[in-house]
């Protein structure tokens, strides 16, 4: 079964790719240009949580105080076990 026909079901979910605008506005504090279209996407979509291991980009300072501006919490997969109450955070 090809990937997106497992996907499929899921479809009235998905969010847009964040625009040009969206993207740019982001670049100034983002470590690594990849990363833009991935973090302008999770600004759109005012998600509770961005789960992320990629300490280099999305748990730098500035990366954590935008989280924070927008009411975003970024957790690590460590953190995430620590918002379940299966670790203790650190």
């Amino acid at each position: 079964m090809p990937f997106v026909n497992f996907l499929s079901p899921f479809a009235k979910h998905f969010l847009p790719w964040p625009s040009p605008t969206e993207i740019q506005n982001i670049l100034p504090v983002v470590t690594d240009i990849e990363d833009a279209p991935i973090i302008a996407g999770a600004l759109v979509a005012q998600p509770d949580i961005v789960l992320s291991n990629d300490f280099q980009a999305f748990h730098t300072p500035q990366m954590k105080a935008i989280w924070e501006e927008r009411d975003i919490s970024v957790e690590s997969l460590y953190g995430l076990l620590c918002v379940f109450g299966l670790r203790e955070r650190k």
